[in-house]
C-alpha cells in the first residue's frame, strides 16, 4: 500500500507483515521508522502539519513528526495513541485525527491527541474504513454490514445511513462532496455525499 502528497516528494511504503516504514524524501535517501511491534495497516501523510500518522495492530497509532537533521530529512515519533484493539484505518481532516480499532471510532485533536468524541457499535461488526470532510465537520465510516455511515460531529446524535450496500464495504475516499467506495463484491461506488444526504435511498 503506498500513501503520497502531490505536493511533497514523501512517498510511505508498507506492506501487512512489515512493522517498518520507509520514506523516500529524494531519489536515493531513505529513512527507517522504528516503534510498532505488529503489522502496520494504515499510514496517512499530514505535509501541511510536518507529520504522519501511522496505524497497527499493535493497537496503537504513532504520530512522527519531520524533521531535519545533519543526515537530511527524518521522523520523529513525537505522540502515541493506544487502544483496546487493533487499528484498522486512520486519516485526519481539519485538524481531526481519525482512528478506528475494531468497533470503535475515535476522531482525536490533531495537535494534542485528546479524545474529541468517541462512537461504539456504530455497525454490526469491525469497522472497515473511514474518511473525513476538509471541514473536519463530517466523518464517513464503511463496514462488512454494507452501511456507509455519515457522522455529523457538530451535533449531539450525528449518525445518518448514506447508502446500504448488499456487500461488505472495503475501502472509502473522498474528494468533497464524492465518496467513492469499494465493496467485497468487487464494486466501486461514487456517491454525491451532499446529494446522498439529502435523500435517503439504496442502490
Amino acid at each position: 500500500v503506498v500513501e503520497a502528497y502531490p505536493t511533497t516528494p514523501w512517498v510511505t511504503l508498507f506492506g501487512a507483515k512489515m512493522q517498518q516504514l520507509r520514506s523516500w524524501g529524494g531519489r536515493y535517501h531513505q529513512v527507517h521508522l522504528h516503534g510498532h511491534h505488529h503489522s502496520v495497516r494504515a499510514v496517512k501523510l499530514l505535509p501541511s502539519h510536518n507529520l504522519l500518522a501511522t496505524g497497527s495492530w499493535d493497537n496503537t497509532v504513532r504520530v512522527w513528526s519531520r524533521e531535519e537533521g545533519e543526515n537530511g530529512p527524518g521522523f520523529e515519533c513525537v505522540n502515541v495513541l493506544r487502544y483496546d484493539n487493533r487499528v484498522g484505518s486512520v486519516t485526519a481532516r481539519g485538524g481531526h485525527l481519525l482512528v478506528s480499532a475494531s468497533v470503535e471510532v475515535l476522531v482525536h485533536d490533531l495537535g494534542t491527541g485528546q479524545v474529541l468524541r468517541k462512537f461504539q457499535n456504530l455497525h454490526a461488526g469491525h469497522v472497515n474504513c473511514l474518511e473525513g470532510s476538509h471541514s473536519g465537520c463530517m466523518l464517513f465510516t464503511g463496514s462488512g454490514d454494507g452501511l456507509v455511515l455519515a457522522h455529523d460531529l457538530r451535533m449531539r446524535d450525528p449518525t445518518s445511513t448514506l447508502w446500504h450496500f448488499k456487500a461488505g464495504v472495503h475501502s472509502l475516499a473522498l474528494e468533497d462532496p464524492w465518496l467513492a467506495c469499494s465493496t467485497t463484491d468487487g464494486g466501486v461506488v461514487l456517491l454525491n455525499t451532499e446529494v446522498a444526504l439529502g435523500y435517503s435511498r439504496g442502490p
